[in-house]
């Protein structure tokens, strides 16, 4: 009996030794399987300064791709967490995050199971996040539904038992298309190339690809395109076009079809399907879609800040979060809503070797005041202060400029009045840099050119760089109106 006492005894002493010895504080340990991060936090995230990027999962976190260990981390408001690590305490804006639903159709293709499509359990699992996994049953109509999705991040979805399929979601509210259940031959269309957002009215270049993800090739397949209605989705590859011919394809192969595509205003954000029948030589036939989401009516900020003292920051906002990395020029388009946008900036340091302090002007659908005026455009260097955190953010109106200073490990905080949506303007550009504007009819072949010219003959020296989409005026050869793919992403005036 004292024998086992004791034996207990000490088995005792040891466990109490060990519980005293593990953490409860998060970490990055492999052995340590008691780390976990909430699923508010996964994701991606960065530093105002652009200079840290973070990805944070399940169990796991990284900085500029490295992995490094969290000793806290805290929400400070909806799209601002704080992180304290190895490397001191970060304030980082969420770029990424798992606020998405997704959904998706499961066709049954198999003369075997006889039972419908509904029942069949799909999972998903987030391969950059291997502990992000949903598991879901599809209704009577095949249909399923997946909440928390990252967008951007990349997906394995396995239907019932067939084999896992790679898609990556894109926006909230996208149908994935269809998953269909059949063993040897299969197929998974997605969609590449696809901005961060696009607007109704404008056109953009994608990529359709097609890929075998079965275990047979298809011999000699052959496809059938359909937008729905009153959405234009035009092929432009003229030998795929035309003979609606996709060839053989081997397991794991893929073929791209370029499309140009736009959808016309219908003033609400509305969200379009291209449907496909893949057929192979033997009539055999698998049908999908992919979706894409436009907004309707857009509003402009355009930034300018001195031309040797770039600015950094974001623009949050309405699901969308868009980085404004060491810029001095520049003008973002983000999708108008009812309601505000976050505009913040940091970054500037003041030490013996340098100096980034800065004056720097933003315009709601506006210009921002021209770099050559902004020094003698600021009033003083303490206004619109203290505007440091969400709480006291500076509010900038439409059709409203401000000319601000960003000083030493200051942060400047503004929101954004989104609700109105911009006029069709003309933008001048000299050098990328933002120095005119006018206010034109809609832009068409008849528009009329007389306040373009005069732009242009105060201006003779303009240029762009990175357009599409020419429209010509017979009336004024020596000017063009282009869609800008690259610099304002609205019309501009390019002198010839």
């Amino acid at each position: 009996m004292k024998k086992g006492y004791f034996s207990f005894f000490v088995l005792f002493i040891v466990s109490v030794i060990a519980f005293v010895g593990c953490s409860n504080e998060p970490s990055n340990s492999h052995a340590d399987s008691t780390v976990h991060y909430d699923k508010e936090f996964w994701g991606e995230w960065r530093n105002l300064n652009q200079t840290e990027s973070w990805k944070i999962n399940n169990n796991k976190a990284y900085l500029n791709e490295e992995e490094i260990t969290i000793t806290s981390i805290s929400k400070t408001s909806d799209s601002i967490i704080e992180v304290v690590s190895s490397k001191g305490t970060s304030h980082l804006y969420a770029i990424r995050t798992a606020s998405a639903s997704v959904t998706g159709t499961v066709n049954d293709l198999s003369s075997s199971r006889g039972l419908g499509d509904g029942g069949i359990v799909v999972v998903v699992q987030n391969t950059d996040n291997p502990e992000d996994i949903h598991q879901v049953t599809t209704d009577d109509n095949g249909e399923f539904t997946v909440n928390d999705i990252i967008p951007g991040d990349h997906y394995r979805v396995k239907p019932g038992n067939n084999p896992a399929v790679n898609v990556r979601p894109s926006f909230d509210g996208e149908h994935l298309g269809t998953f269909n259940l059949r063993q040897g031959l299969n197929f998974k269309v997605t969609l590449e190339g696809v901005p961060e957002v696009m607007f109704t009215d404008t056109e953009y270049e994608l990529n359709l690809v097609i890929t075998n993800t079965g275990s047979e090739k298809c011999t000699a397949a052959t496809y059938e395109l359909e937008g729905d209605n009153g959405f234009e989705a035009e092929i432009t590859d003229a030998t795929i076009r035309e003979s609606n011919l996709l060839r053989t394809i081997v397991p794991d192969g893929t073929v791209s079809i370029p499309l140009r595509v736009s959808c016309p205003d219908s003033g609400s954000t509305v969200i379009k399907n291209i449907y496909i029948q893949i057929e192979d030589i033997n009539g055999t036939t698998w049908n999908d879609s992919v979706s894409m989401k436009f907004y309707s009516g857009k509003t402009i900020l355009s930034l300018n800040s001195e031309s040797d003292r770039p600015i950094n920051g974001f623009v949050i906002g309405n699901g969308h979060t868009f980085a404004i990395n060491s810029q001095t020029s520049c003008a973002i388009e983000v999708p108008s809503f009812d309601g505000d946008y976050i505009m913040v900036f940091a970054g500037a340091k003041a030490t013996l070797d340098s100096n980034t302090e800065c004056i720097y002007s933003i315009g709601v659908n506006s210009l921002a005041v021209a770099q050559s005026n902004l020094a003698s455009s600021l009033s003083k260097p303490s206004i619109y202060e203290p505007n440091n955190t969400e709480s006291t953010a500076t509010r900038i109106s439409n059709e409203q400029n401000i000319v601000a200073y960003l000083h030493d490990e200051d942060i400047d905080y503004y929101k954004i009045d989104a609700s109105h949506v911009v006029s069709e303007s003309v933008f001048l550009l000299v050098k990328d840099s933002i120095i005119d504007s006018t206010t034109v009819p809609a832009i068409t072949d008849q528009s009329t050119m007389s306040d373009l010219a005069k732009l242009k003959s105060s201006n003779p020296k303009a240029i762009t760089i990175g357009f599409d989409e020419t429209i010509k005026n017979p009336t004024a050869s020596s000017i063009i109106i282009k869609s800008a793919s690259d610099v304002t992403k609205d019309y501009v005036l390019s002198v010839t």
